[in-house]
Order: C-alpha cells, then sequence, then structure tokens
C-alpha cells in the first residue's frame, strides 16, 4: 500500500478497491456496505465557516460530517411532509365547508382564540398562519 503498511486509507482509495478481489478487509467491506445502502452520492459545496461549524457539532454528537448532514437532511424532510400534509388536510377541509382556505383557517383561529387568555397574541399568529397558506397554496 502506498505510503507505509500502516498507513489508514483514504475513502477514495477504499472506494477504488473492488471487495470480492480481496481477502476479507474489514474496512473495504464495511466501506462498500454503507455505499450500497445509500443512493448516489451528491457534490455539495459549503463556505469554509459552514463546514467547520458543521464539524464542531457533529464531533460533539460523535457523527460524521456526512452522516450529521444526513440526519439533519432526513429531519428537514420529515418536517416538510408533515407541514404539507397538515396543509392538504386545511385545504380539503375547507374545500368540504365551502370556504377558501384562508377563511376556513381564519374561522379556525376566531373559535380556538376565543378559548384562550392571550387573544390578540393567538389570534395575530393565526392570521399570519392562515396568509401564508392562502400564499403557498
Amino acid at each position: 500500500m502506498p505510503g507505509g503498511k500502516h498507513r489508514r486509507r483514504t475513502e477514495a482509495e477504499l472506494a477504488e478497491i473492488d471487495p470480492n478481489s480481496l481477502e476479507p478487509d474489514v474496512e473495504v467491506r464495511k466501506l462498500h456496505e454503507r455505499a450500497s445502502k445509500l443512493g448516489g452520492a451528491v457534490p455539495v459545496r459549503f463556505a469554509p465557516e459552514v463546514i467547520a461549524a458543521i464539524k464542531q457539532i457533529a464531533d460533539a454528537e460523535h457523527l460524521t460530517v456526512s452522516a450529521w448532514i444526513r440526519r439533519e437532511i432526513d429531519a428537514s424532510l420529515e418536517r416538510r411532509q408533515a407541514a404539507d400534509a397538515a396543509r392538504h388536510r386545511i385545504e380539503a377541509r375547507a374545500r368540504r365547508s365551502g370556504m377558501t382556505t384562508a377563511d376556513f383557517v381564519t374561522r379556525l383561529i376566531e373559535r380556538e382564540a376565543s378559548r384562550t387568555d392571550d387573544e390578540a397574541s393567538l389570534t395575530e399568529d393565526l392570521r399570519w398562519l392562515a396568509e401564508t397558506l392562502s400564499e403557498t397554496g
């Protein structure tokens, strides 16, 4: 192996090795097992300060930078999918009621605001939500 017998191989070197052509090598086999569980690679570039911040957080959580990024993207997708599903349910209920989404959400807001102590704050927040839903829908 170039660089000496005890040097740990880089991921690029490991990726070029066919695991079936060698005697069992735990490093190579693990790399290929991980890669086969994932889809294709997507080259993404970050500013150096962003990479440094991600690395610091990932290290503190005992994750690789790649694992941390995958976890954060998965969480973001789950939140977005949940929000989209909620928006679709609200839009469907609004249609069944014969109302626009904004009017339906406003009615829900007014009903909820009448049940809370902080009506002004809740009403303002929920009206913003109604406007946002009507703009995105």
